[in-house]
């Protein structure tokens, strides 16, 4: 029977998990940030009549930050995805992980072949912005499952009953309900 983490494994199960996200989180930070800049200048170049030569490079530029930077970000959703798959569930993770795969190939095949539009920018947002929401969920899971942890470490473990004249200590799981109304007011 498998049971949780207790005590300094399970601190350092989450430690390790914190860590993970947040370097996740970083990666997508500082793809959105240059994503950001490049697709400016392909914007701007857009406008502005930017030669074919330059706005290759940014094309390419952009590509090159995407493609390791968002596909490395979004692993939490592409493992999730497949766990989903394997159990023959459908998950949120899952259109998502197709969406940014997707997404991903398409605007490389675009930077290849030279035409279409590229919106990695747009797509390293949209992992940010997910990783920010599953940090900021996975801390108020935490924060819940602290405070039931310390109201179940408030209930007695041990039990004193009265036998007629035999008086006993007894875990409190081997207290079994007799009456027709237990104390909690359930019928058996």
């Amino acid at each position: 029977m498998p049971y949780p983490y207790r005590g300094v494994d399970r601190d350092a199960l989450r430690r390790r998990e914190d860590r993970a996200l947040l370097v996740k989180l970083g990666v997508a930070g500082a793809s959105v940030g240059n994503l950001m800049l490049l697709g400016i200048a392909l914007y701007a170049g857009l406008f502005g009549g930017m030669s074919w030569s330059d706005t290759s490079f940014f094309r390419w530029a952009s590509m090159c930050v995407a493609v390791p930077g968002i596909g490395f970000a979004a692993t939490p959703f592409f493992r999730t995805a497949v766990g989903a798959l394997r159990a023959r569930r459908l998950h949120l993770d899952l259109p998502l992980s197709i969406g940014i795969l997707v997404g991903l190939v398409w605007g490389t095949a675009n930077v290849v072949r030279g035409v279409g539009e590229i919106y990695f920018d747009s797509l390293a947002m949209l992992v940010f912005l997910l990783l920010v929401a599953r940090w900021i969920v996975l801390r108020y899971q935490r924060r819940a499952s602290t405070a039931a942890e310390l109201l179940l470490s408030l209930t007695p473990s041990r039990a004193h009953r009265i036998d007629g004249e035999r008086d006993s200590d007894v875990p409190i799981e081997a207290i079994s309900c007799q009456a027709t109304w237990c104390a909690c007011g359930s019928a058996r």
